[in-house]
């Protein structure tokens, strides 16, 4: 029903479930598909964060469970023999384990929260810059609804031995389909729309790259200071 009401006209009034706009997002990229995305009456900032802490909190829990079921098969402890002065190996062997990884939960969402922001707002200022016209919601919305089922995806395909190598192409995949909605979002052409995403890897490599050089220095005397290498290893 639902791929009948996409090419209709006349729905552009209707709305979309959660899964539907999951599914099309992922599974159906087109224009018109995004377009109507984009355009959905719910689409809001506000569902678009949630489905990223909803997303965020079941990727990680995969990933936290998988490294329970890890550390249940190698104790942290016998990887911790010995080795007290350096990590401060006798706090981290009395700590739960669980408690460790649960409370990287909050601090995930944040982060994922933080890092679509910084994007979508690196995004919005350079489409604008090359006559893009568009929302900084719309675009966050349409960014969600393809990260959700990537994220959820990749972190199932990395629990699968062999299957994991198929991880590489997803993300290629999640890239183009983000490269969709910015073309989407913004009606730009496909050239600017991929020249959007060079100029935004360019400056945050060209950020990094200034920080490092300007932490290179202080990092080289740490790097070579007895507390960094004490002299009980050798």
């Amino acid at each position: 029903m639902i791929e009948n009401m996409e090419l209709n006209g006349n729905s552009l009034t209707q709305t979309l479930s959660a899964y539907e706009v999951w599914r099309l997002a992922l599974t159906r990229p087109n224009e018109e598909i995004y377009q109507r995305i984009s355009n959905d009456p719910r689409a809001s900032l506000g569902r678009a964060l949630g489905w990223i802490t909803m997303s965020t909190s079941i990727a990680y829990t995969i990933s936290a469970l998988a490294q329970l079921l890890l550390l249940q098969l190698f104790p942290l402890t016998s990887f911790l023999e010995g080795a007290e002065d350096v990590i401060s190996g006798r706090i981290l062997s009395s700590m739960s384990t669980t408690f460790i990884l649960a409370c990287g939960l909050p601090f995930s969402v944040l982060v994922s929260i933080f890092g679509i922001f910084i994007f979508a707002g690196l995004i919005h200022f350079i489409a604008g810059a090359l006559g893009g016209i568009g929302s900084f919601d719309r675009l966050v919305y349409v960014l969600a609804a393809i990260s959700v089922p990537g994220s959820i995806l990749s972190a199932l395909l990395g629990l699968i031995p062999l299957v994991n190598c198929l991880t590489l192409p997803l993300t290629l995949y999640i890239l183009l389909l983000n490269i969709l909605a910015i073309k989407v979002v913004y009606g730009l052409s496909w050239g600017a729309a991929m020249g959007t995403i060079m100029v935004m890897v360019l400056l945050i490599t060209l950020v990094a790259v200034v920080i490092v050089l300007a932490l290179w220095g202080p990092l080289q005397d740490f790097l070579r200071s007895p507390e960094f290498l004490p002299s009980e290893l050798f």
